[in-house]
This record gives structure tokens, sequence and C-alpha cells, in this order.
């Protein structure tokens, strides 16, 4: 298999939060995200009136009379304001009945007042309030019902609990068909369905809580995914795959322009026998996505894309990336949110995109960035060994700790005392680390809500760099 060996970066994954986290939905103002938890939820923002309660005592008044309860208090018919004229007087999807702010369940036709109060929230939902939609409403490429905005695109798998979420190519924001979707019982079956997929279809590969270990030739590839194929590898956080991959072999190989793959909750460990191939290569034109996952071995981009997100990237092996010599950068995007980079990894060399929002990256040699470099660095702690090179001054910096001078608030070298032990999160900031990293982040739209672990982050006012909000 020979390749230009063009960098990207070396990164593996370690899952800093269960698989299918509560998910974010993509609206018209940003990414909104939700409280994470062991099931997934309908992964709607908050602030859409689906989390909201109410003032008032919930027994009764001195005067004997029942007074206002908190929603969908059967007892009061939901009654929550009894001083309304219309339903302009409520809020958060209630109505006006009888005189009282109340669900649009006790109405005798709830979505008929719904229209009349919330012209853009026309349907009656399940919980009493008036809403956009419902979530069996939603299909093709909207799959996602967000209450408040209608249906939108899935931008994460939870959302698509029956199949995976396109979060990329021509089908982005649309679930797989359900259809595509096939249980692997066993390692073996994996070589045999790769091969019976053909150029331009999809498949899903749902993975149980097992080991599956595949040893690699020379030369050869575990998973090649060419031929304009979409193929998801979705675990449930307790998926093992590993591997020792062979001199000038890899384990996942996205070869193709317009070659997409996912990888969400998993655990692969693969090692390099010999040689500078990569676990994970990424060729012209294809896409990466790796979610709630974790790895040992090295990353390349080699002209395509990666996207990684809630996830921790590591090379336990420093292996070398990029060219033998590392200074050739390698082409494509990087992105990483919530995404932590521990020691052990040699190098991060980019020429292309970066994206790194809310990210601690600690590599034991120099952040090396191409002539071509740009994008953001933002709200994240970039670490470094050696130094980030001046070329990477193509991206913008802002609200970031770096011990580099010049790109950011400049902080000493790694402190390990900076962290706390976890093993829900890598990088959780210890006290000592939240007085250092805890308020020179400033959240914008566009950023992720949650931090790694699903805490909120404030929206206004400062923040915490990184991957954790204390």
């Amino acid at each position: 298999m020979t390749r230009g060996m063009q960098l990207v970066a070396s990164l593996g994954l370690v899952p800093v939060a269960c698989f299918a986290p509560d998910a974010p939905v993509e609206t018209a103002t940003g990414t909104s995200d939700e409280t994470s938890g062991a099931e997934p939820s309908s992964g709607l923002p908050s602030g859409t009136g689906s989390e909201t309660t109410t003032e008032g005592p919930d027994e009764s008044t001195s005067s004997g009379e029942p007074g206002p309860t908190t929603l969908g208090d059967s007892s009061s018919g939901g009654v929550i304001d009894a001083d309304c004229e219309s339903t302009d007087d409520c809020n958060d999807g209630l109505v006006c009945l009888d005189g009282a702010c109340g669900l649009c369940t006790q109405a005798d036709d709830g979505d008929s007042v719904c229209v009349e109060g919330y012209p853009q929230r026309p349907l009656c939902g399940e919980d009493g309030r008036c809403v956009a939609c419902l979530a069996d409403s939603c299909s093709g490429a909207t799959p996602v019902c967000d209450p408040s905005q209608g249906c939108v695109a899935c931008t994460e798998h939870a959302h698509c609990p029956d199949s995976a979420c396109h979060l990329g190519g021509p089908d982005a924001g649309s679930c797989f068909d359900t259809a595509d979707v096939i249980e692997v019982q066993a390692p073996g079956a994996f070589a045999e369905l790769l091969g019976e997929i053909g150029p331009g279809q999809d498949r899903v590969l749902i993975l149980g809580a097992a080991t599956y270990t595949f040893p690699v030739e020379p030369g050869f590839s575990v998973f090649d995914i060419d031929g304009e194929r979409e193929v998801a590898f979705v675990g449930n956080g307790s998926t093992v795959l590993e591997g020792s991959v062979g001199a000038n072999a890899t384990f996942f190989n996205a070869t193709d322009d317009a070659s997409q793959v996912y990888l969400a909750g998993l655990e692969w460990n693969g090692t390099i026998q010999s040689g500078d191939i990569p676990v994970l290569w990424v060729g012209p034109g294809a896409e990466l996505w790796v979610d709630d996952s974790t790895a040992r071995g090295t990353l390349q981009l080699g002209g395509g894309d990666a996207h990684v997100r809630r996830s921790n990237l590591f090379d336990g092996a420093g292996t070398p990336v990029g060219e033998p010599d590392a200074s050739v950068p390698g082409v494509g995007s990087l992105y990483l949110e919530n995404a932590s980079v521990e020691p052990g990894l040699e190098r991060i060399s980019i020429n292309g995109l970066l994206d790194i929002r809310y990210s601690t990256i600690v590599v034991d040699g120099d952040f090396v960035c191409g002539d071509e470099t740009d994008g953001i660095v933002r709200n994240s702690v970039v670490l470094t060994g050696g130094s980030i090179s001046e070329a990477c001054e193509g991206a913008a910096w802002s609200g970031s700790a770096v011990n580099t001078p010049g790109f950011g608030t400049s902080v000493p070298p790694f402190d390990a005392g900076w962290f706390a032990p976890s093993t829900a999160v890598r990088f959780r900031l210890s006290p000592q680390g939240a007085e250092v990293f805890g308020e020179l982040a400033q959240w914008e739209d566009g950023d992720p809500r949650l931090d790694a672990e699903g805490d909120e982050r404030p929206l206004e006012g400062p923040s915490a760099a990184g991957v954790d909000e204390p």
C-alpha cells in the first residue's frame, strides 16, 4: 500500500463520556446541547419549554382552596397562573383557558388553541404544551423534532435511535435507513459484510459489548471504506476493537473521495509493528467522524477531514506520524470538540483547516502548521513539550491557554496537578487547575454548550478553557 505520508495528526480515543449522550440539535441559532445521561433523550435544546417548571406552592392556600401548582398537576388541570386574558399573557407553550394559563390538553381542541396562540407552534404536545412538531412527525432530511423550532437535521447518532445519523456526505442530517442496519455477532463477519457493500451503498454495523481481535497482515487493512460508501460502526461504550497492525497496514482506511466512516461508542487498541503507516487513514475527499470513543494508534489525514467529538486522543506508543522527518504537515481539516489529546502523542501536524473548540491538548513534541493553515482554536488548552509553529498564526486563537507565547494566555508547561483523576473524562480540572484555566474562555455561538462530562457551560460570562467545566 503506497501513500503520500502527509500527516494530519496522531490521534487516539478514550471515551470521555458514555456513548450516545443526550445529543445536541443544530438550530438556526447554533448548536444546542442537553444534559447527559445513560440513555439518549430527545436531544432537544434547553430553553424550549420542555424543562419549564412553575413558581408557586403545590399545597392548598390558607383559604382552603387549591392554589396554583406545578405544570402538569392533573388535580388542578395544569393551571399555573390564574390571571390571563389571552394566550399572549402565557408562556412556555401554555394557553389561556377560562382566565388561567394551563395545558392545551385541557381544551376541547388542543391544536386549535395552539394555532391561535402560537402560530409557529400549532400542535398540542403530549405534555400539554404547544409545540412546533411531534416526535413521529419528522423524517427525511429533518428527522429530529425540536418542539420550539420544528423538524431539524440530525447531528448525533443518538438522534437516530433505530440506525445512525449521516453526519456528513450528500445525505448529511438524515438518518440511515433501518434496512441498512446489521448486527455484527463475530469479528470474522466484518470482512464479509464490508465486501458485500457495493459502491454508493450505506451500512450501519451495530457491535455488542465484546472484544473483537483482528490480526492484520503487512500491507493490508482491516476495513477499507471506498467507492463513495458510508459505513457507521456503532458500539455501546463497551465495544473493544484491537489488533496489531503490520508494516504498511491500516485498521480503518477511508481512501476514496466521498467515503464516509463513522466510529461511535468504540474503544480500539491499534499498534503499529513497524513503519509509519497509520492505524486510521483519511484519504482525499473522505471524512472520518469519531464520537464518544477511545483508541490507541495514529490517525493521519491525506487530504480528508477528521471530526473528533467527546473523545480522548492519544498514542500510547508515541509512534511518529507524518513524513519520517515530521517536516511535512498533513493536508486536510481537523475538527476537535470536547476532545483531549494526552501525553504520549509525539506531535500534531496540520496544513489545512483547524476547528478546535473547548479541547485540551497535551503533546510531547510540537504543534506544527503548514502555510495553508487557517480556522480557529477557541477556548482550549494547548500545552506542548516543544512549541507551536509560527504558521499556526493562520488560525484565529482566542480564549485559550498555551505555553508558547503569542497564541493565548501564557501558562507554565504541563503540570499533572492541574488535573484530577477521573475515569469519566481525561483532564478533569482539579482545584489548582480551575484557578489556572477556570475563567479564560468565553462561549460563542456554535461552541458546545456542555463539557465532556455533560455539565453545562456558562453561555454568558467567563468559562473554563478545555474539556472540563468545574
